[in-house]
Order: C-alpha cells, then sequence, then structure tokens
C-alpha cells in the first residue's frame, strides 16, 4: 500500500471516529460521499483495499456508542462489494482457493433452508456472501493483501477502543441498563463487543511472537492495539472475552517456537499493565460479574436445556437433518424469540445436523489446508480455537455478524499463504 493511500485512509478512520451524537447520524449527503470516498480506491483493482476498508470501518460502526457514517444495511454492503467484483472482472487474477466451493455449499445450503422456512435471506446469507466475494478482490500470490487484512482489523480493534474508552462512564452506566438503540449492536451488548476487540488484539500478538516481522512500526502499531484492547475488554465485564484471548495467548506462549527471551518480554509486559489497570479499578467490573456469577451461567443453561429439547421434541426427520430454519429456531422452545447463546446450538436447531457439519467444517477448514510445516499454523490453530472458543456463549455466526465471518476469511488467506510467513 502506497503512503499516500495510508494517509488517505487514515484521513477517512479519524473522520470516523470524530463523530460521537448519540442522538442524530451525520447528514445523508455526507454519509454518501464518505462511502464514496471509502470504496472509490478499491474499485480500480484487486488489491484488498474494499475487504480491508469494510473490515475496520465498517467493524467499528457496528460496535460504536454514538451514530455513524457507515450504513446499517448489510444489503448495501452487498451490493458494493458485488459492484466492485464485476469492475474487476477482466483484470489481474483474483485468489485461487480450491476450498472455496466449499464456502459456496454452506452459503447456498444456509440460504435455502432459510428460504423454504419462509424466513427468507437474511443478514447470516449476506454477511457469507460479501466475506466469499471478498476473494474475488484480492490478487492471488498478492502478498502485501494479506498484511493489509491483518492491518485493517488492528485498527478496528484500536477505533472501538477509542471510542469506548472515551465513553468509559457511559458505558459502565449501561452496562446494567442496555436500554440503547438497536442499531448500535455491540453497545446492547458488550459480549460481543469485547471479542471483536480482541480479532485486532490477536492480530497483533501474531506479530509480535513472530520474530521474522521486523518492521518497527508494524511492532509499535501492534502494541497500541494490545495496549488500548486489554482495558477495553475489561470495561465490558465479558467473562467469555477474558477467556478467550487468555486462551489465545496461553497457547501462543506454549507452542509457538519463538525465542524463550521474546516470549518472557511479552508476557513480562502484559502481566505489568494489567497490575496497572487493576490498580486503576478497570477489572472491578469483570470481578463483580465473576462473584455475582450464577451456576446456570447467566440462564444460558436454562436455555440451551429448553432449546435442545424442544429440536429432539417437536420436530421430525427432516427437521432433523436439516433444522428449523432461523426463524423457527429462534422459537423453539419458547413462545417468543429466544437467542441461543451458543452457535453450536444455533447451528444444530436452525439447520439441522447437516448444517452443523458444514458449518464446523466451514471453522476448520483453514485448519486443514495450512502448511504444517510453517510458522503460520500456529496463528491459525490460535484463531480458530479462538474462534471456537468464543461461540460456546454467544451465536454471531448464526446473527451473521460480519466481523466473524471476515476474520474466518483473514484465517483462509492466512492458510493460503502459509508458504510465506506473514
Amino acid at each position: 500500500m502506497s503512503k499516500k493511500i495510508l494517509i488517505y485512509y487514515l484521513v477517512l478512520f479519524l473522520i470516523l471516529l470524530v463523530w460521537n451524537n448519540t442522538d442524530a447520524p451525520p447528514a445523508t449527503p455526507l454519509r454518501i460521499a464518505f462511502l464514496v470516498a471509502l470504496i472509490l480506491p478499491g474499485l480500480r483493482e484487486r488489491n484488498a483495499l474494499i475487504p480491508a476498508a469494510l473490515i475496520c470501518f465498517w467493524g467499528v460502526s457496528s460496535n460504536g456508542y454514538a451514530y455513524t457514517y457507515m450504513p446499517y444495511t448489510t444489503s448495501l454492503y452487498t451490493v458494493i462489494v458485488l459492484l466492485a467484483v464485476l469492475l474487476n472482472m477482466g483484470k489481474s487474477s483474483p485468489v485461487r482457493l480450491s476450498e472455496k466451493k466449499y464456502m459456496w455449499i454452506f452459503l447456498i445450503y444456509v440460504t435455502v433452508v432459510n428460504v423454504c422456512t419462509k424466513f427468507g435471506v437474511d443478514q447470516l446469507s449476506h454477511t457469507l456472501l460479501i466475506t466469499i466475494l471478498f476473494l474475488s478482490l484480492i490478487s492471488d500470490g498478492d502478498k502485501e493483501a494479506l498484511n493489509i487484512i491483518e492491518c485493517s482489523f488492528i485498527f478496528m480493534t484500536i477505533g472501538i477502543s477509542i471510542l469506548s474508552l472515551s465513553a468509559r462512564e457511559q458505558i459502565l452506566l449501561n452496562s446494567v441498563s442496555y436500554d440503547i438503540d438497536s442499531e448500535r449492536i455491540a453497545w446492547v451488548d458488550p459480549n460481543y463487543m469485547g471479542v471483536q476487540v480482541e480479532m485486532g488484539a490477536i492480530v497483533a500478538l501474531f506479530k509480535l511472537f513472530d520474530e521474522q516481522v521486523l518492521s518497527l512500526p508494524v511492532k509499535l502499531i501492534s502494541i497500541l492495539a494490545i495496549t488500548l484492547a486489554l482495558p477495553t475488554i475489561l470495561m465490558t465485564g465479558s467473562r467469555g472475552a477474558v477467556l478467550c484471548i487468555a486462551v489465545v495467548f496461553l497457547l501462543l506462549f506454549l507452542v509457538t517456537d519463538t525465542k524463550l527471551w521474546v516470549k518472557l518480554i511479552i508476557v513480562s509486559a502484559i502481566i505489568a499493565f494489567c497490575v496497572y489497570l487493576y490498580t486503576n479499578e478497570f477489572f472491578d467490573l469483570f470481578l463483580t460479574r465473576v462473584q455475582n456469577d450464577e451456576s446456570s451461567g447467566s440462564g444460558r443453561l436454562d436455555i440451551w436445556k429448553a432449546k435442545y429439547d424442544a429440536f429432539i421434541t417437536d420436530g421430525n426427520i427432516l427437521t432433523l437433518l436439516f433444522g428449523f430454519g432461523s426463524f423457527g429456531g429462534m422459537m423453539l422452545g419458547y413462545s417468543h424469540l429466544q437467542g441461543f447463546h451458543n452457535d453450536y446450538l444455533s447451528f444444530l436447531c436452525c439447520f439441522g445436523v447437516i448444517g452443523f457439519v458444514l458449518f464446523l467444517f466451514y471453522l476448520l477448514l483453514p485448519c486443514k489446508i495450512v502448511n504444517k510445516s510453517s510458522y503460520a499454523k500456529y496463528k491459525v490453530i490460535a484463531g480458530t480455537v479462538f474462534l471456537l472458543v468464543s461461540i460456546t456463549t454467544l451465536e454471531p455466526f448464526g446473527l451473521g455478524y460480519f466481523t466473524f465471518y471476515a476474520f474466518v476469511l483473514y484465517l483462509f488467506l492466512l492458510a493460503k499463504n502459509s508458504n510465506v510467513r506473514a
């Protein structure tokens, strides 16, 4: 990426962050101009700019406490990406990934099930389609594309963290009462925000543990992302998010072949920073939630039992194989819409045994295709474990959260380029 393009997107990033109005979004002409400015550089060639821009800017916007320049409608992003793919046809060859056919099978399957159960094409189908089409906006063999995608996650984490830390008192107040506009998804549910903040922090950890990443600016930006992410994660009070980042960090420390002294420096720095955060009351909300934890896991065990029992008893052989669809699954066991708080159960109930298997295969596929003799295998395994742990108490894939599907795409690209250290 040229310096001009980098500065261009940094300016747009700052513009995005300074809008903090919780009462109204920017004027429509400004929002249109901002969106055009965001996607325009990526329409000219396959340079990963559109995927990276949407990961960063859409990720920040969907987790901010205020209104935003970015659109709220997922289908609009589908149209934008399709337009970009059409404009790039006939140019440099896109990423060649034979496993892409499994992504299409997964997409077609969940879409057909939802259409047949009269739920229609929902956000899940749109976000999965968008991330598949992203592969057509990245040139095959483009080594820089992976770095651009990684930077997009890192800056996404920085952006969400800055917005959250700047409104710390409001977030702590609303951690008790979630009476907030539903368009600000993660502002309503800090658990999702905590995990999404971790995505960039995990990519930053990859950069710090990988000794072949020698660029000082990259190291400094990675340190900044982790420094901002840790207090933000604690501020959400999400026990699941803390568990996810702890598991990934422990895994990287134990299995990577990074020199021991490098690992010890990283561990010492993080422990020292955590001590600082503890003395400044950032752990208070998290510790309160741990101390007040119920054996039912905030009622999740009751929900899981009700959903699973209804899936077994209320259906037939067809629903066992193909599920009840997204809407039917949400109604299972209840007289009203009720989420699952677990993506494994969500896909089992909504899309049946077949959908459940396709979902697991989709998540685990990067581990299958990564070069087992490369350093990237540690990153792919750690990233996959992060997702597998996070969805035990959340259902971001079933609800079609864009950043989670984008993170799987990142793992695919990492595995594809595993013959070259990222």
